[in-house]
């Protein structure tokens, strides 16, 4: 293959994008003529020659990918694109067990460039090395400072500018437990301010992140920080006003990383809370001037919104961003964070109304981020297809069909768009009935203890179990669409397959007690947990050889200690309803108590659906004291 007009570095990145995409196969000995272009790029073929003009590296490589897609047509074209953000970033969060390996880093990185992503940020709580804090991601598996430089040096080499993404205030309670940490910590997983052990951990993370990572611009974190002030900080100093405690932090962290020639950025959730009682979207109350004016001066601000669900709150919420008189990013969400499976569908329609709001807004640069609570068990790869929506929405003029995304899908990502769209399904009653934003019954079903059965619900037990029986094929099916994710595939499948008979466990359970069901129960105890029991093991081991295929090694013991209690819960169960059964015990007082409603909580003010482990599978202490 023949390419002209191209720098070493240039050559470097076209070479890694033509080997990726097969470009050769499709084009063959045509040669590639490349050149500048003052913004955006367009691309043009005929029977002889192909032309790509080009404004910044990832729109070279973005154009690579549409050239491939159209010289598979065999036609002559022409065709131009630009972006309308000047930042379209992407954030992978590392810090919630789940962290990627570097070359399953280096692989999202390619697919994202080839979508026309620029940035992407590394969210890392404790999940980097720091010399002197040998405790600081103590078998988190935290990155050296080795794999961060071969990151970065990638994602440059695609065009793509990484960030650090850090925490320097709250969210380190995994480094913070640690004895070596007590002396500066305020409470629960809160740095203590006005500490200089504080400022001296700071500043090495900062020095840590400058010398591994090439980029000038960071993300401090800052975010819910709720308790600041309210522990050890009270007991030394007393109780002062927290907005100025806040305000007096960020500007030690914003001298910190001035020196080391950063231009930072923070969650701004912090100032709306303080002033508000709590509240983030107080969309009608206006922002104290006093405070605006205490923030530093080139500080971005990342106005963060995963939840709302009417065009109103965002642009009020950008309205009240802009009056703070500096740079604004928003970061909406690719929802990965509520259980086993994404919600992929949910999160493009709640994109659709932010990227409206952007744009009335004249707000340039977006973050969108994919958050890993309660355990990373969901994969950043399944949430390709909101990345994906993210980045035609940004660089097309025209709207996008199905047809447009799957093409575009299977040449970035290499999978089938429907397929991924499909990995919703396990939330979804049925097929018409699709689960609300962040409802999970695929996870709080499969952790409810048998007994204890918080959620005891005949329509929600009884319409996953259908559903997740319908699933098992669609799964098996959908593995051989897209080949390259077979393993996730079929890992879901298995997951469909245990819900098909454990959604509705506890409620049989209980049902079957109450109406004096003997024969039903021993049905349970003989035949039904049994088959939970061993598809649950297949289930584990499918889980566990994608785990170790994308991640680390660490945190997969939380994965391993969530379902092997619940195999022991369902082993304890039935050993305990036989004895019942038999005689041996003339009442399961577990049994006796009425179900109460499982009361979903507020987040942000908007109703909590999603529920994690910890709130479903077990009441007594696991933990703590």
């Amino acid at each position: 293959m023949t390419i002209i007009g191209l720098t070493k570095s240039e050559e470097r990145c076209v070479y890694q994008i033509i080997e990726k995409l097969k470009l050769e196969e499709c084009i063959g000995d045509i040669p590639i003529e490349f050149m500048a272009k003052d913004e955006g790029f367009a691309i043009e073929g005929t029977c002889d020659k192909y032309i790509v003009a080009f404004s910044s590296r990832v729109s070279l490589v973005r154009a690579l990918g549409l050239l491939y897609e159209r010289a598979q047509l065999k036609e002559s074209f022409i065709y131009s694109e630009k972006c309308e953000l000047t930042t379209l970033g992407a954030m992978i969060d590392c810090s919630r067990n789940a962290v990627a390996k570097v070359e399953t880093v280096k692989d999202y990185l390619m697919k994202l460039a080839l979508m026309g992503f620029n940035m992407v940020q590394l969210y890392t709580e404790d999940t980097y090395e720091i010399e002197g804090y040998p405790y600081f991601g103590y078998f988190r598996g935290g990155y050296t400072s080795e794999e961060l430089k071969e990151m970065d040096n990638y994602a440059n080499l695609l065009g793509i500018e990484l960030v650090p993404c850090i925490q320097t205030l709250a969210h380190l309670g995994k480094a913070l437990k640690w004895e070596r940490f007590h002396d500066f910590v305020d409470c629960d997983d809160i740095l203590l301010c006005d500490n200089d052990q504080t400022y001296t951990l700071i500043e090495a993370m900062i020095r840590t992140m400058s010398e591994s990572i090439s980029s000038r611009r960071i993300n401090i974190g800052m975010d819910e920080a709720h308790q600041i002030g309210l522990g050890k900080y009270l007991n030394q100093h007393g109780y002062k006003d927290r907005v100025e405690i806040i305000l007096k932090h960020l500007q030690r962290v914003n001298d910190i990383c001035i020196k080391y020639g950063y231009r930072p950025m923070m969650w701004s959730d912090m100032f709306f809370r303080l002033l508000n009682g709590g509240e983030y979207y107080s969309v009608d109350n206006p922002m104290d001037v006093n405070v605006i004016n205490k923030i530093p001066k080139g500080m971005d601000l990342v106005y963060w919104d995963y939840y709302s669900e009417d065009e109103v709150t965002y642009q009020k919420m950008m309205e009240r961003h802009m009056e703070m008189g500096t740079n604004i990013i928003f970061a909406g969400g690719a929802w990965r964070w509520s259980g086993l499976v994404p919600h992929n569908r949910q999160s493009i329609e709640l994109g659709k109304m932010a990227y409206k709001s952007m744009k009335d807004n004249s707000i340039k640069e977006l973050l969108l981020t994919s958050w890993g609570d309660n355990g990373g068990e969901t994969d950043f790869i399944t949430v390709m297809p909101v990345y994906q929506y993210w980045a035609e929405m940004s660089w097309r003029e025209d709207d996008m069909d199905e047809k447009t995304m799957s093409i575009r899908f299977e040449t970035c990502v290499g999978g089938d768009y429907e397929s991924f769209l499909a990995l919703d399904c396990l939330n979804d009653l049925s097929e018409k009935s699709i689960a609300k934003l962040g409802e999970n019954p695929s996870k709080y079903l499969l952790y409810e203890d048998p007994m204890i059965g918080l959620i005891r619900s005949r329509e929600i037990g009884q319409g996953i179990a259908r559903h997740s029986a319908q699933l098992i094929k669609v799964y098996t099916d959908r593995a051989l669409k897209s080949p390259i994710y077979k393993e996730l595939f079929n890992m879901m499948s298995s997951l469909s397959k245990v819900l098909s008979l454990k959604a509705d466990l506890s409620y049989r359970i209980y049902k079957a007690y109450q109406e004096n069901d003997n024969n039903d129960l021993m049905v349970i105890c003989d035949e039904l947990i049994p088959c939970i029991i061993d598809d649950l093991s297949g289930y584990q081991n499918d889980y566990r050889k994608y785990w170790h295929s994308i991640h680390k090694p660490f945190g997969i013991e939380s994965f391993d200690l969530r379902t092997g209690g619940l195999k022991e819960r369902l082993q304890s169960s039935s050993q305990r309803i036989k004895s019942y059964v038999n005689g041996d015990i003339t009442v399961i007082e577990e049994l006796e108590i009425a179900s109460l409603p499982f009361i979903k909580k507020k987040v942000n003010g908007i109703e909590k659906t999603c529920v994690f482990w910890e709130e479903v599978s077990h009441i007594g202490t696991v933990y703590g004291v």
